[in-house]
């Protein structure tokens, strides 16, 4: 990959609707590893929902992969980037109530 190819942001994971006394999410609870055409339905806290992440984009011309991706697939960076890839957490809370 070369290396002054622009770099983007690529979304991993987006979930809503996590229920205020939520404190925390165990390895693993939301689905593990990548499914082949993306998780439908993958688990989650009651209540919550999980939103497409961007290996639905990603594999989009890929008819062995295709589909799409709900709940969170982890970080994968091409093997031939000689660039430090960077992750991020934003979680922000609302209070609707």
């Amino acid at each position: 990959m070369p290396a002054d190819l622009p770099r983007v942001e690529f979304t991993h994971w987006l979930m809503i609707d996590i229920d205020a006394g939520v404190r925390e999410l165990t390895e693993g609870a939301c689905g593990s590893g990548i499914v082949a055409h993306g998780k439908q339905q993958p688990p989650g806290p009651p209540g919550s929902r999980q939103g497409i992440n961007d290996y639905t984009h990603w594999f989009a011309d890929d008819a062995g992969m295709a589909g799409d991706y709900y709940g969170y697939d982890g970080p994968c960076p091409p093997w031939n980037d000689s660039i430090v890839h960077h992750y991020g957490f934003h979680l922000y809370a609302l209070d609707l109530g």
